[in-house]
């Protein structure tokens, strides 16, 4: 899918799940595939070309 503004929706669809730091999500992108970054609830992880977002089963422990 082709957005015209990509870094726009790099910034919004982030948000809600906790991650406020858009620089670091940026930043993902260009990272090595495994590099993951964490919020209270949720993990953005770079998985070849793609940025995956999941919860943390490890946020309530």
């Amino acid at each position: 899918m082709k957005f015209s503004n990509p870094n726009a929706v790099l910034y919004q669809l982030p948000h809600p799940f906790g991650f406020t730091n858009w620089e670091s999500v940026y930043n993902l992108r260009n990272a090595e595939t495994g590099k993951q970054l964490f919020s209270d609830s949720h993990v953005v992880e770079k998985n070849r070309n793609e940025l995956m977002i999941y919860t943390n089963n490890q946020s309530d422990n």
